[in-house]
């Protein structure tokens, strides 16, 4: 049975997103521990009457990282556009992952078809709102339009009704309340600013203090701290993002047929939830068939959650070179699909993500 592509730029693009998370983190809290020391008195504390300067200049420094002038928006109007530097990099990694579950597709494509059969799925330039309306026949899926439409990733919802931007919002919100009784209870009780500076840096970069009593704040490995909630968003939107440009790419491949949903190697081995959906476990053994490439369940499963989509090959690949050589005979058009990864990618994604993507990629 041979899949197309690997989880291998999935993992690229956390990765990516994890470094450029805390890279961001630290400036923020370099700035944050300024702010403590500007008001530490003679004694090694903050006075009470400072604290709420305290907490608001620290909150406004950390909020600066998520949303834009007025704290409320990730993005711009147009909903793409990023106000902040994290949603700027999550834009970028998110365009990565898209683009690189594409040019999977479009890697097998090249290596393995004749080169007039390539070229001709490289004109195909009609979406699958088109294909609906028109009624086009052939080699068209005419189970595609029943069953889901592409939402781009600012646009899609969560079960709570939230889009990315109010995803990111939340994040914001929850890291600035965490800050505040962090900071108001240190002040209160007359901690040094020496040891408040410490629980702050621990908590917006666990493991880097070496603070062990920080509860209810977190940790590296609880719940809690700002990297780790910064990195459960960004994972999921990333994991979500890879495996629906992988979806939607075989769905409109027409040497793909199934979907294998694979659990990651190092995944969670204890996970109730992924086992009930993956076709692949976590040692690489079959757990069930694969699916059906228009009814496939994908991932994320949960927060955090490392499964992913790897296309299956139709087990007659020359009976498709024959039906696609019969339409390049009769001149029919072929639909938008991955053998053009550039115009694909802009059809999920938009033109604003795409540039961004080439600027940073030829940087």
């Amino acid at each position: 049975m041979q899949v197309i592509g690997s989880n291998r730029p999935l993992v690229i693009a956390q990765a990516g997103m994890r470094r450029d998370s805390t890279r961001l983190l630290r400036t923020a809290t370099l700035k944050a521990l300024g702010t403590l020391l500007a008001y530490t008195g003679a004694d090694g504390r903050i006075q009470e009457r400072f604290e709420r300067r305290v907490q608001t200049s620290v909150g406004q420094t950390i909020s600066d990282l998520f949303t834009g002038g007025d704290n409320r928006s990730a993005f711009a109007e147009d909903g793409v556009t990023a106000l902040a530097p994290y949603p700027r990099a999550l834009n970028y990694w998110i365009a990565f992952a898209t683009y690189q579950a594409v040019k999977q597709q479009e890697n097998w494509l090249r290596r393995h078809l004749p080169e007039d059969v390539y070229h001709f799925l490289r004109r195909g330039r009609r979406t699958v709102s088109e294909i609906s309306a028109e009624g086009l026949t052939g080699m068209i899926p005419a189970q595609i339009d029943p069953l889901r439409q592409w939402v781009p990733p600012h646009r899609w919802t969560d079960e709570r009704g939230y889009r990315l931007s109010d995803r990111i919002w939340r994040t914001d919100t929850e890291t600035r309340r965490k800050i505040d009784e962090l900071l108001a209870r240190g002040v209160r009780v007359g901690q040094s600013s020496l040891n408040l500076s410490a629980a702050l840096e621990a908590y917006l970069l666990p493991g880097r203090s070496g603070i062990r009593t920080l509860k209810p704040y977190g940790s590296r490995y609880q719940p809690g701290g700002a990297s780790f909630d910064a990195m459960r968003l960004s994972r999921t939107e990333i994991s979500h993002t890879f495996n629906e440009a992988a979806l939607i790419s075989a769905q409109m491949n027409p040497f793909v047929d199934r979907i294998d949903v694979a659990r990651s190697a190092n995944g969670d081995p204890t996970c109730a939830i992924c086992p009930q959906h993956a076709t692949i476990g976590i040692s690489g053994e079959r757990i069930r068939p694969p699916y059906s490439v228009y009814s496939a369940r994908i991932g994320p499963f949960h927060p955090h959650c490392r499964c992913h989509v790897r296309p299956v090959v139709v087990e007659d690949t020359a009976g498709v070179i024959a039906e696609l050589r019969a339409l390049i005979e009769s001149g029919e058009d072929i639909y938008l699909n991955p053998a053009d990864d550039w115009d694909f990618l802009i059809w999920l994604i938009g033109p604003a993500l795409a540039e961004l993507l080439r600027e940073l990629m030829a940087a």
